[in-house]
């Protein structure tokens, strides 16, 4: 299997201090893991390390917004601004401009290449019952980041595998309180939660909007669109959180209702996630609605109930993971690969090292040479 590192594009995460030259030694450390054994003092080819974009963090919405002419803002943009950026469809000549800056910004002339997108649109699955109307434009920017992958991969030749995607929450509404609670006591919000089954029928539904819109607009380009890997996040309020839901969403994308996102959506298998929620290896590895729709890989330390931000792996944190590294193989086998139904979105063979909110960028270096000795291998 191969690796990436994953990152803003702009001058934040792994590229945010140039002077450090924090990538060449990562692309040393990827080059000793391609090449191990190999005597330090001789001359060795030192190739890119692959790298995973993630599109729309706070400071990429400066480049969105300057490709799109759009003033920039004081105070810092924030995350749900992403909807004012990316939410209406844009023109093939402002994505192909963005496309060229984030080529550049990676050092796709020099020869680095991207191998996934990531996003974060929660509003996917959103309601809009009771407030302003966020799905629409959250289904507009995934197309718009879709038809990025697609420039990327046209344009460049980058081997944009997946464009990974949040299911959102079950969350409804939160309505604060009428009054301050009595004594001082912290006041009482209500909640309101929807049922997950609701939730994925809204999301699957926002997902064939967007399919259906490319095909429709975009025929000619389809078949360079990568295919949409659904991201498991573990906690109480999240739609696709546990065993339960992970097996109750794959059921339903085998429905007769859905078969039209049978090639072009799957899921993410992002280990530290599957780890806290408490995933069986054996109800993904015995699942094939489960194991066949497994398009990318996501690895970074956690603690057992959470991340605690992008930690290094623990020599426990590896040891927990044996597993899922077996599983790995299997799935990037000649025999893993031919089992899998055809119609299906293929696995992307590599597992991005998810560190785009490291504390300290020696952590980035260390978590790249852990995982990579684990996952090269395979």
């Amino acid at each position: 299997m191969n690796v990436a590192i994953l990152s803003s594009f702009t001058t934040f995460g792994v590229f945010h201090d140039k002077t450090s030259h924090l990538l060449a030694e990562l692309d040393r450390t990827y080059a000793s893991l391609l090449a191990p054994g190999h005597d330090a003092a001789a001359p060795m080819t030192c190739p890119k390390l692959p790298v995973e974009v993630y599109v729309a963090m706070e400071p990429d919405l400066r480049v969105v917004d300057e490709v799109l002419s759009i003033p920039a803002t004081e105070p810092p943009r924030r995350p749900a601004s992403v909807l004012k950026s990316l939410g209406t469809s844009l023109p093939d000549s402002v994505l192909g401009k963005l496309a060229k800056r984030v080529h550049q910004a990676v050092g796709g002339s020099e020869g680095r290449k991207i191998i996934a997108l990531a996003s974060f649109l929660p509003e996917l699955s959103s309601t809009d019952s009771s407030g302003p109307a966020t799905s629409e434009p959250a289904c507009q920017a995934l197309s718009n980041i879709i038809r990025l992958g697609g420039h990327l991969r046209r344009q460049f030749n980058h081997p944009v595998s997946v464009v990974e995607a949040v299911c959102g929450s079950l969350v409804n509404s939160l309505n604060p309180p009428a009054t301050d609670g009595p004594n001082d006591e912290p006041p009482t919000w209500n909640v309101t939660l929807d049922g997950a089954e609701k939730v994925f029928e809204r999301l699957l539904a926002n997902l064939q909007t967007i399919w259906n819109g490319l095909r429709t607009s975009h025929s000619s380009e389809l078949e360079f669109f990568p295919p949409v890997a659904l991201e498991l996040e573990p906690g109480l309020c999240f739609a696709l959180r546990g065993p339960n839901s992970l097996q109750n969403l794959a059921a339903l994308l085998d429905k007769a209702t859905y078969q039209s996102l049978r090639s072009h959506v799957g899921f993410n298998l992002d280990l530290a996630h599957f780890a806290i929620a408490g995933i069986p290896l054996a109800d993904v590895r015995e699942n094939p609605s489960i194991r066949d729709r497994i398009l990318h890989v996501h690895a970074s330390g956690f603690h057992s109930k959470a991340h605690f931000g992008d930690c290094v792996p623990s020599d426990e944190n590896l040891s927990q993971l044996q597993g899922w590294f077996s599983f790995l193989k299997e799935l990037n086998s000649p025999e893993g690969r031919t089992r899998r139904p055809r119609d299906l979105p293929p696995f992307s063979g590599c597992a991005s090292i998810e560190y785009e909110a490291a504390g300290a960028l020696l952590d980035v270096h260390t978590a790249l040479q852990k995982f990579g000795l684990q996952i090269i291998p395979l």
